[in-house]
């Protein structure tokens, strides 16, 4: 056999051939012939080609770095626990290689057959991507075949692919204490990049550093005691990202990230008695935190109808789970028996929020699927508009462009139509202070969506004339029948309550709705000092009435507060028909 060059598309390293060593051994000495033996020894170690390649060079020396690592040394225990066991439990320490390794291990123990694969979840798009890449170059594999990743909106992979890796404003005093933090250790300690939570990098992140996220060369932590977490209040189904201590376990994991290539050190912004008795041991399972309305409807669509006695790993509270039952019931996802509905499995097979599913279920019969599309797809990606501090006079000209008359969803729809006229251009994003990278997700998430009603056979349709009454009024609308549980009504001036709370809110500074309507609907609840309602649009209580009735009317509960309660039982009121005076 020949010795052979290829040409890949990931590498272009001259590959190893084994069975020529003599040919590969005049270009090696001291840790190439390290590496010559490992390869000579490839008929007896547990890695594996999978796709029938040649190994490259490349291979042979991620593979030494790999021999290296502590789980390494546990893999014939672990497959032979993996073969005997149907659920095993796995500790390691940061850096162990428990996220790259052992999904190889579970490849190489001959359990995967024809079909079936290796899935592995991770806790955020982020580490699921990266983790992903670097497996692939582990296995000297593609990228998106052999090994590839799925998470939300976005998928790299192929019928090849044996792997997957998917998905399941700072405050000052702490942001003030780390920047002086990060100075010291730049001014007196040795070389190394530094995180805190040729040219030394200062590298900033939010805790997705945490976990399953590796940054080489990293050598210091700055760890200010705090995390940005979802919270969810089911009385008042608002759902927000509260400011708070991170927990013991979490601050174990910061520390963690440094010195993963040579020994390292944690700064933490708090002292050893906060640590031991102001954080909690671990952080609160994010189930128990979270809106569970999309978790029933996959678990509805997965035929589990008892969801008191499902086998939660974290329990949710019972007023939880009864209020996104309740959520879905006024959505006209699950019937009064709590089956699922027609348009419930339809909105289960969305990748949204039930709000968001719900818009686009309905949204033919108003006429206006195509613009909901792409409304739903701006509400899904990370804000389009842009506030530089240096230009925040040029960037709030900019977007004034874009406002509409009569609310902000409708704002959001004239920025996508202009980003798509652009030729998504990324010069014109940057021209009117708009993120391109979001644009450019928003319109791959609405073709994703677009996939979808295409498959349920919902109509993708508009209006035909832009200038009708009917055409802004049908999509305002819309809104309504997927945020009627999100509606305010105005109390004085520039103050409104939340419709069903009595919560006292004010629109956000980011809105461009200048009328202050009787009512609005609005897609986001911000918790500061004040209370803001953000994504704001001019809306009506009778398209309530025409839509979900049956929540207009569990309004009128002695339960409700009393100006909601009032406002309702006046308007229903109003609506039933006048009984006729009888003569004397």
């Amino acid at each position: 056999m020949n010795h052979k060059r290829k040409n890949r598309e990931e590498s272009q390293e001259e590959e190893y051939n084994p069975e020529q060593p003599e040919i590969a051994k005049k270009k090696m000495g001291g840790e190439q012939q390290e590496i010559k033996n490992i390869a000579e020894e490839s008929d007896k170690d547990p890695s594996i080609n999978i796709n029938g390649k040649p190994f490259t060079n490349r291979y042979y020396e991620i593979l030494k770095g790999r021999k290296q690592l502590p789980v390494y040394e546990q893999r014939d225990d672990f497959i032979n626990k993996l073969l005997n066991n149907q659920v095993i439990v796995l500790v390691g320490e940061t850096g162990s290689g428990k996220t790259t390794q052992i999904p190889q291990f579970v490849l190489e123990s001959g359990l995967i057959k024809e079909g079936t694969m290796v899935a592995v979840t991770q806790p955020r798009r982020v580490a699921a991507i990266s983790v992903a890449t670097r497996v692939a170059e582990e296995m000297d594999v593609k990228l998106g075949e052999e090994v590839g990743y799925s998470v939300r909106f976005e998928e790299s992979t192929s019928d090849k692919t044996l792997m997957k890796y998917m998905t399941d404003e700072p405050e000052r005093d702490y942001l003030e204490a780390a920047v002086r933090t990060v100075l010291t250790i730049h001014a007196e300690e040795p070389e190394g990049d530094i995180l805190p939570f040729p040219n030394r990098k200062v590298i900033l992140s939010t805790n997705i550093a945490e976990t399953s996220v590796t940054i080489d060369g990293v050598v210091y932590v700055v760890d200010p005691g705090f995390s940005k977490q979802k919270t969810y209040n089911p009385r008042s189904r608002v759902e927000s990202l509260l400011v708070t201590n991170i927990s013991q376990a979490s601050a174990k994991q910061r520390a963690g990230r440094a010195g993963r290539t040579r020994p390292g050190k944690c700064f933490r912004l708090y002292t050893e008695h906060d640590f031991k008795k102001e954080l909690i041991a671990q952080t609160y399972p994010e189930v128990l935190r979270s809106n569970l309305s999309t978790v029933i409807l996959q678990l509805k669509r997965l035929g589990v109808d008892d969801l008191v006695h499902f086998d939660w790993m974290d329990p949710p509270a019972p007023e939880t789970l009864m209020r996104a039952l309740e959520v879905l019931h006024y959505l006209g996802a699950l019937s009064d028996e709590g089956d699922l509905t027609k348009d419930g499995e339809m909105m289960a097979e969305f990748p949204l929020d039930p709000q968001l599913s719900k818009m686009l279920v309905i949204s033919p019969s108003y006429g206006c699927s195509n613009e909901m599309l792409s409304i739903a797809a701006m509400l899904s990606v990370p804000p389009v508009f842009q506030r530089p501090r240096e230009a925040r006079r040029e960037a709030d000209e900019a977007k004034k462009q874009f406002d509409h008359v009569e609310g902000d969803h409708l704002a959001l729809l004239n920025v996508y139509h202009a980003y798509k006229q652009s030729g998504s251009d990324r010069k014109w994003c940057y021209d009117n202070f708009l993120n391109n990278r979001a644009l450019e997700q928003a319109s791959s998430v609405r073709n994703q969506l677009a996939n979808l009603m295409n498959k349920f056979k919902l109509n993708l349709v508009s209006n035909d004339s832009a200038n009708s009454h009917l055409y802004y009024q049908n999509i305002r609308k819309c809104v309504v029948a997927g945020f009627f549980m999100q509606m305010a009504k105005i109390e004085k001036k520039n103050q409104y309550y939340t419709l069903g709370d009595d919560a006292p809110v004010i629109f956000h500074p980011s809105t461009g709705l200048i009328r202050r309507p009787e009512w609005v609907v609005y897609s986001e609840l911000v918790l500061t000092s004040t209370s803001y309602i953000r994504c704001v649009t001019d809306a009506r209580i009778e398209w309530i009435y025409e839509i979900a009735p049956h929540y207009l009317e569990s309004l009128t509960e002695d339960t409700t507060p009393p100006k909601s309660r009032a406002v309702i039982s006046r308007f229903l009121s109003s609506k039933k028909p006048q009984q006729p005076q009888k003569r004397r």
